[in-house]
This record gives structure tokens, C-alpha cells and sequence, in this order.
């Protein structure tokens, strides 16, 4: 083909595709609020498809690729830094199309804000709202135009797409309520296709949607932790039984059951997992932070860096995973008759009967439960804090010798976890700590001088560090 002289010509197009899944119920608010199923909506398309905008998904993207040299050619010059510059306006060299989800399944949760000196609910804070349940998924597709003017840039234009593409076969989170384990997904497998526009072949391949100079990105090629972050995988079985309410109708005879575990049911209504929520598993952490740092005497305040503040709008950095257990792994529904009392007299209250369905562990020795955490590093310095790593071995800790209940019903019992194992990444490190507090990995003893280290950092209040 002749060469190109118009700077705007097309030197080449980049596509990238996928089959985007949810791997955790994802929550991007319509805006809209209601006073009958839900209080508040997913959003969706005019069909009632729930759909996820191209424009999340660029952003989300965007700040993962922030430190690209090319990232405002890319995605599009920040206006309000621009004109406080009297920069130049660029417009986005990537079009990223909507997510239109597919077997979709829309979930009604429950939340309430814990009066933090109490452990109860606050007066007036129970909600609902409308959620995407995991499993569902739809076509991704991205496309980059690399403009004859840019095409110096040819090279930094395809490897920023290899690292979109292992972006997403890694998994991103979108939406609200990320860190409680929410808006979790990925590809499985990425494709790139890269169209040379001065080639015949390419152009007519690009015409006719056929692949040209295809790459392929899988999930199990782009599994790498970043060595800033600080990840926790913890295998945890449970003591008795635990109960996550969710209500029901159901009725044995007369006997109306009131609450069974909360779960994940297929097309057909079957029990696939039963679930524990990021958000309980969050809240049951931020307070037993809480209880810590009152009994060392340490200011409240300093939790807010590490686990977000509301009020101070401040993200925050511990994430937390949905626990999805497998009903299969040991793990079993028990109906379970219950009164109620009248607390006065103390005797049965009449035509009170009711029931209740925990879940129970069969064999001790398993461990069904597998929790997932995350820290991010400190937003100014790039690094972690030793006073936060401190502070989250400790709750490590009390959540694998059962000081940490779960759930409802705590008072009798239900709720506490045993701890079999926990795998820590962190600093390009591997370390192991079994359920009998012993470490090893990679070079155990320098690990184990680390976890003293970060235990002496919180003990002796060095949040600054």
C-alpha cells in the first residue's frame, strides 16, 4: 500500500476479546431507589439486561495502567489536569465497548451498619439492595486506533494491549464494595488481534472480523501477585455451627423455618455453595480492630488509612473476598427447631415454634473455608506499613483460634473458625504458617523476625511507619 501522509490515517487496529465472568456478585447502582424489592437498583439496559458501561471498565483499566509512558494517549488526556496545564486535549485512542451480561441470576442482599461499642445494629441502617450474582458473563471487546502520527509509538501502543489483556484474564474488580469481596471478574482467555493497516491482508481480514496476528493471554499465564501487596490465603474449618441469615418461607408441617444459610442456587434451584459475605466478613474484622486497638489504648483513627472511613472519604485498602463453600466439601444443612421465649416469665411463648437451617462442618479435619485478603500498599509512599501488617496478624490470629464469630446467633455459640493454614505472598515471598503457629517458605526465619517485627511496630503504636 502507498505510504500514509495524512496524520490521521489508520496505521493499526488492535482488538482484544474475551468472554468477561463474574467470579463475585457485582453491584453498579442505576441511580435509582425504590421501596419495594429493593432499595436499590443494578444498572440496566432497556431490555432489563444488567449491563456493565464501557466507561468503568476504562477507568478501571486506566488507573491499572497509570505508570505507561503512553497512558493519556491511550485513554484520553485528563481534561482538568490539561487545561490547568494549558495542555493538549487528546481524545481516547481506545473504544471500550459495554458488557451485555448473560445468565444472569439478580440477588436481593441485606446490610446494616454495627454500632462499633455495642456489636448490635444501628437504629434505621437495615437495607437492601439489587446485586448481579457470580456466574454471570458476556462479550468484551476493546478495540485501540493507532493514528499515522503515533506510529512511532507502534510498540508502546501493542504492549500496553498485552498488558490490558493480562489485566483481565488476571481479574479486575468493578462496580461498588469492591474491597468486601464484590464486582470480582475476568477472562479466561484474552485474545489480541493486531490489524497492520499499509497490509492488503490485514485490511481485508479487519473487514471481513476475521484474526490477524493473533496473540492468546490465558488466566493461568497472567496469576502473578504484585510484590507490594501484601495477600493472605487462609484454609479455616468450622467450630459447631455457623448461620449467615437469609430469610425464607419455607415450612416443615406447621413449623415455619425463618432463616436458613445464605446460598448460591443453579437454574434449577439446586444448592451449589453456600455463601459468607465480604461485607460480613469485613465488618466482623473492622470490629474486632476496633476491640484491639481500645484494649492498647491506640486511637480508633488510625484504622481509617488501612480500612477506609466513610465519613473522610477514604478508600479502603484491606480487601476482602466472598467465601463460597462448597456443599460438597463436607459441609451440611441442619434444621434445627427453636422458641421463643417470654422474657418476662421465661416460659415458651405460645404458637412460637420455629426453625432454623445452619450449616455444619462434617469432618474437623477439613477445610472447606478459604479466605482470601488483601492489602494494598500505603497511597503516598508505594509501601506497606509495618503498624497495618501488625495489626492484621493479629486478626489473623484471633480468626483461626476462634476469637472472631461469624453470623448470627454468636451468643450461642455459632460462628467460630479453626485455623489449618495460612499461605502469605508478600515482597516476592512465599511463607507458610500451619495450624500449630510454625513458618516456613522461603527463608522462615527472616519471615518469622518480620512477623515479630510488624507485631512489635502495632504494639508499640508506630502507625506512621
Amino acid at each position: 500500500m502507498p505510504e500514509m501522509k495524512n496524520p490521521a490515517a489508520l496505521r493499526e487496529k488492535i482488538v482484544i476479546r474475551g468472554e468477561f465472568q463474574l467470579d463475585s456478585p457485582l453491584r453498579i447502582g442505576s441511580g435509582e431507589s425504590g421501596d419495594t424489592e429493593a432499595d436499590t437498583y443494578v444498572l440496566k439496559n432497556r431490555d432489563q439486561t444488567p449491563i456493565i458501561p464501557g466507561n468503568s471498565l476504562a477507568g478501571i483499566l486506566r488507573v491499572a495502567c497509570k505508570d505507561l509512558d503512553i497512558v493519556d494517549i491511550l485513554f484520553g488526556s485528563d481534561h482538568e489536569k490539561a487545561s490547568h496545564n494549558n495542555g493538549e486535549i487528546r481524545q481516547s485512542a481506545i473504544d471500550v465497548n459495554d458488557i451485555i451480561l448473560k445468565d444472569f441470576d439478580i440477588a436481593i442482599r441485606d446490610g446494616v451498619a454495627i454500632n462499633t461499642q455495642t456489636g448490635t445494629a444501628k437504629d434505621g441502617s437495615k437495607h437492601n439492595y439489587e446485586a448481579v450474582d457470580s456466574g454471570a458473563h458476556g462479550s468484551l471487546s476493546l478495540v485501540i486506533a493507532i493514528r499515522q502520527e503515533q506510529s512511532s509509538l507502534l510498540t508502546e501502543f501493542e504492549e500496553a494491549a498485552r498488558k490490558i489483556a493480562s489485566l483481565l484474564a488476571q481479574g479486575l474488580r468493578l462496580g461498588s464494595l469492591t474491597t468486601k469481596g464484590f464486582g470480582l471478574g475476568h477472562c479466561p482467555q484474552v485474545t489480541i488481534d493486531f490489524y497492520d493497516m499499509t497490509s492488503q491482508a490485514a485490511v481485508k481480514a479487519w473487514l471481513l472480523k476475521e484474526a490477524c496476528a493473533t496473540e492468546t493471554v490465558t488466566a493461568e499465564d497472567s496469576h502473578v501477585y504484585n510484590p507490594a501487596d501484601f495477600v493472605v490465603d487462609i484454609d479455616l474449618a468450622i467450630n459447631g455451627s455457623l448461620i449467615i441469615r437469609h430469610a425464607t418461607d419455607k415450612k416443615r408441617g406447621e413449623m415455619p423455618i425463618k432463616a436458613e444459610q445464605l446460598q448460591h442456587r443453579n437454574k434449577d434451584g439446586r444448592t451449589e455453595y453456600y455463601i459468607i459475605p465480604g461485607t460480613s466478613l469485613k465488618g466482623v474484622l473492622r470490629h474486632q480492630a476496633i476491640n484491639i486497638l481500645q484494649r492498647m489504648h491506640q486511637e480508633q483513627k488510625l484504622l481509617d488509612d488501612l480500612m477506609g472511613s466513610a465519613g473522610q472519604k477514604i478508600k479502603s485498602r484491606l480487601i476482602v473476598n466472598e467465601v463460597h463453600i462448597d456443599k460438597n466439601a463436607g459441609v451440611h444443612e441442619h434444621l434445627q427447631a427453636r422458641n421463643s421465649l417470654d422474657r418476662f416469665t421465661g416460659g415458651v411463648m405460645p404458637g412460637k415454634l420455629f426453625g432454623e437451617k445452619p450449616i455444619w462442618q462434617d469432618d474437623a479435619a477439613k477445610s472447606p473455608l478459604k479466605l482470601h485478603l488483601e492489602i494494598k500498599p500505603d497511597r503516598d509512599t508505594g509501601m506497606q506499613r509495618s503498624w497495618d501488617l501488625g495489626l492484621v496478624m493479629f486478626l489473623i490470629k484471633d480468626l483461626c483460634l476462634g476469637h472472631i464469630a461469624l453470623g448470627g446467633e454468636k451468643s450461642i455459640g455459632r460462628g467460630t473458625l479453626k485455623g489449618h493454614r495460612a499461605v502469605i505472598h508478600y515482597d516476592k515471598n512465599v511463607f507458610i504458617i500451619d495450624g500449630e503457629g510454625r513458618v516456613t517458605g522461603n527463608d522462615a526465619a527472616d519471615r518469622l523476625k518480620d512477623m515479630e517485627g510488624w507485631a512489635n511496630s502495632f504494639l508499640e503504636g508506630q502507625a506512621g511507619e
